[in-house]
């Protein structure tokens, strides 16, 4: 959202960002954004109050703001906002990050579809085509929908040699992320001078790694990174990136280490991984779930730097396409032709 906001400010748009909780802020602001957020935190009050309290607080919002479009992320944070905008005459356009497979609290659910039958958004922005065929059945061939995957940040470029080095990196204590999966397949790749670096989060957060990792006798060849503020002198010195998910809603650090012009290993997870590598040609993707291949790749990529630097050069080509400024200007161009209800 940061970077979409930064994007647009840039493509001359005015944005009003509106932050549904209050939360740590992590990432910078354009300071022409004008940034305001609940005064609440997630966790300061049961579900009954915590929906009345949110679409109240919405509401607010958007009758404070004078921008005539909402983009809203997320699904059920989404419905609520096409109730707590209804009358207000403003456009709606849902732009959902979770994964299609992702599935919430059933009376979230059932409250999400309720809002859903009776109020329908101004259009849909899907970040992947498997994205937009689960909106398709839900919304049907009234709202319009577009792929347009996430906006990346500018990525910093630093002139350093590529390190024997595999990086990862998400949050830690999410299982959808994977890494147990990695740490299992890094214990079935036979280099000794290489290094498996997992930024998101300590060992501290997830033992399990580091008890998994001793298990393996690779607890040695493994860096627990924690939070990173800047990856990008990381995605500069490494040689290879992996990403592990079981599933992601669109897979921004994938993203980021191709603009990064990094070689890229991912699951044939749901969802992004097929929207972004072409196996073979820029990145390698592996079949769902098979640790060995992945161990396989890895291996294969670490003993082949002529194969990585050809992946690579491809990586850097496709990142192109995620620029902030070409998705900007593909959303407000998606946004001026979509047409009300």
């Amino acid at each position: 959202m940061a970077t979409l906001a930064n994007g647009l400010v840039e493509c001359g748009v005015s944005v009003d960002m509106y932050a549904i909780f209050r939360l740590e802020h992590f990432y910078p602001l354009n300071p022409a954004i004008q940034f305001s957020e609940s005064p609440h935190a997630p966790n300061e009050y049961n579900i009954i109050s915590r929906i009345v309290s949110i679409v109240r607080n919405i509401r607010k919002a958007a009758i404070d703001s004078k921008a005539e479009t909402v983009v809203v992320y997320g699904k059920f944070y989404s419905a609520l906002t096409l109730l707590a905008t209804l009358g207000l005459k403003k456009r709606v356009f849902i732009s959902d990050r979770a994964s299609p497979l992702y599935r919430d609290f059933w009376y979230v659910e059932m409250l999400t579809s309720l809002i859903y039958t009776f109020i329908k958004p101004t259009g849909i922005i899907a970040q992947t085509y498997i994205s937009a065929a689960y909106q398709r059945k839900r919304f049907g061939r009234k709202v319009q929908i577009e792929v347009i995957p996430n906006a990346i940040r500018p990525i910093k470029r630093y002139e350093c040699l590529r390190q024997n080095v595999v990086l990862a990196v998400g949050r830690f204590g999410d299982p959808l992320k994977g890494f147990d999966r990695l740490i299992e397949a890094w214990g079935l790749v036979d280099a000794p001078d290489w290094i498996l670096k997992l930024a998101g989060g300590s060992e501290a957060e997830e033992p399990s790694f580091g008890r998994r990792a001793h298990e393996l006798g690779i607890y040695e060849r493994i860096e627990f990174l924690g939070k990173v503020p800047d990856l990008d002198e990381l995605y500069a010195s490494s040689a290879i990136f992996v990403i592990p998910s079981r599933s992601e809603g669109f897979p921004n650090a994938l993203a980021e280490a191709m603009t990064a012009g990094m070689c890229c290993v991912a699951f044939d997870f749901i969802a992004g991984p097929r929207d972004m590598i072409v196996s073979g040609e820029n990145g390698i993707i592996v079949p769902e779930g098979n640790v060995q291949m992945l161990a396989e790749s890895l291996q294969m990529l670490i003993t082949t730097p002529a194969i990585r630097k050809k992946m690579a050069a491809g990586a850097l080509k496709t990142s192109r396409r995620f620029e902030r400024s070409v998705i900007c200007k593909s959303i407000l161009n998606f946004i001026s032709t979509t047409e009300n209800h």
